[in-house]
């Protein structure tokens, strides 16, 4: 007898459905993030609390890799 779960318990994680609100709000606070860290991912990854890596995976989820910086404005 043993402890745990049993196998046929065990299911596969789904993602959640996708709401076109939660989407808008996303887009909306990366938006607002990029916006006042100047497009510096580095700085809009700590206003939202994130690792930097995170940003990426979430900005190109949201097909907004556009707000990354493309090198040095002068």
């Amino acid at each position: 007898m043993g402890f745990g779960i049993r196998k046929r318990e065990i299911r596969k994680c789904r993602a959640a459905p996708e709401v076109p609100a939660v989407d808008d709000f996303k887009r909306r606070l990366f938006t607002d993030a990029f916006s006042r860290a100047k497009g510096d991912y580095k700085i809009a990854a700590e206003l939202l609390g994130l690792h930097e890596k995170c940003i990426h995976r979430f900005l190109k989820s949201l097909n907004l890799t556009h707000l990354l910086k493309k090198g040095p404005t002068f």
